[in-house]
């Protein structure tokens, strides 16, 4: 049968731990892979990294999420056992658990938000992307970046459509809308200029860029691509009619590190 996807598997895992016992993650997979009949041809399918199993991969990613929503909890790296609130899911007999159910949960609420999604000192295996794990999170992307950005740069997990240029990175670029007018700009602008702080030597021309404005209504405003990189650039004065910052902050006509990207698309008008 088809390796099961990752929400699939939190129930039957969940119930794997419901006899209270310390669980290590290896054996969850196995029992998992046992009760899923996956085959040890499927056990050894690799992620497109070629570093990781996808079956383990995605046992990592349903513990993770049953964590994060304060359904099991760790007693050291790799091992694991449920919790009371745990327990008290499963009396209610669900049909299943989903990404749906635990948002009911503010350890995943606040995950989310954060997108705080790649990293889990808790598993004994890093959690690596995989496009079935990206299409199951309705694309949960990561946080984003600059001067203008309420946050610090990330990459967000790559979504394989089988025909990316594995060269190509996709990023984030968060505003703040208190100090910049990010969707003004993506719809007069055919080009905008951003400050970038961190992965300077990951960011390269030709990666993608999707503009996200911060705040209540926040979403993705627009999408580009990376046409340029700079040491020293400055704003453009056609672009700082848009800046919403007040006297005494910093000079945004200052020069800085930064990229200039292409718009391709405007989402919000």
């Amino acid at each position: 049968m088809p390796i099961p996807d990752f929400q699939s598997i939190m129930l039957p895992l969940l119930k794997i731990t419901e006899d209270g016992d310390e669980h290590k993650q290896k054996d969850v997979s196995d029992t998992l892979a046992t009760q899923f009949k996956i085959t040890d041809q499927e056990k050894e399918e690799l992620l497109p990294s070629g570093k990781q199993a996808r079956f383990s991969n995605r046992v990592a990613w349903s513990i993770a999420y049953l964590r994060k929503a304060g359904l099991l909890a760790n007693s050291k790296r790799g091992v694991f056992s449920i919790t009371e609130q745990g327990r008290e899911l499963l009396k209610e007999n669900p049909p299943k658990i989903d990404i749906k159910l635990l948002k009911q949960y503010p350890g995943i609420r606040e995950w989310h938000e954060t997108r705080g999604i790649i990293r889990d000192p808790g598993l004994d295996l890093n959690l690596e992307h995989d496009p079935e794990v990206e299409k199951d999170r309705d694309i949960e992307i990561a946080v984003a970046d600059g001067n203008r950005s309420l946050e610090e740069t990330d990459k967000v997990p790559s979504i394989d459509s089988g025909e990316n240029d594995l060269n190509i990175n996709y990023w984030i670029f968060q505003a703040n809308p208190k100090l910049y007018d990010l969707v003004g700009a993506a719809n007069e602008l055919k080009e905008l200029s951003w400050h970038i702080n961190r992965y300077k030597e990951n960011i390269h021309i030709g990666d993608t860029v999707y503009f996200w404005e911060a705040g209540k209504d926040a979403g993705i405003v627009a999408v580009g691509k990376i046409s340029s990189i700079h040491a020293a650039i400055s704003t453009p004065y056609e672009e700082m009619k848009f800046s919403r910052r007040k006297e005494g902050q910093d000079d945004e006509h200052a020069p800085f590190f930064g990229a200039r990207i292409s718009i391709e698309r405007v989402f919000i008008r």
